[in-house]
């Protein structure tokens, strides 16, 4: 091999490295504009899930208070229902007086 033919092999070495690593790069920034495209997809995600998370804890709230106001009906009704039994055992006792008089 002479000096001219080392040359060209060196040439056409650098050429093919030249090749790759622009196929190389060109790569890289397809994938750095991936990871962009999910992290940004990522954010967005988190943010919904967040969004979501608050309207659960308001969901919660509300399901909370209405379980307190159904206690809170339930002991009325529970009270009203004994005052009508009370009143019935009255009526009953002076229907009862009324008609032993």
């Amino acid at each position: 091999m002479d000096e001219d033919e080392k040359e060209k092999m060196n040439l056409e070495m650098l050429k093919r490295k030249i090749v790759a690593t622009d196929k190389l790069i060109k790569y890289k920034e397809k994938l750095d504009s991936q990871v962009s495209d999910l992290n940004t997809e990522n954010l967005f995600k988190d943010t919904k899930i967040n969004g979501l998370q608050d309207e659960v804890e308001e969901l919660k709230l509300k399901l909370d208070q209405k379980d307190e106001k159904i206690k809170s009906l339930e002991a009325e009704k529970l009270e009203k229902s004994d005052n009508v039994v009370q009143m019935e055992a009255k009526i009953a006792k002076i229907s009862h007086e009324l008609i032993g008089a």
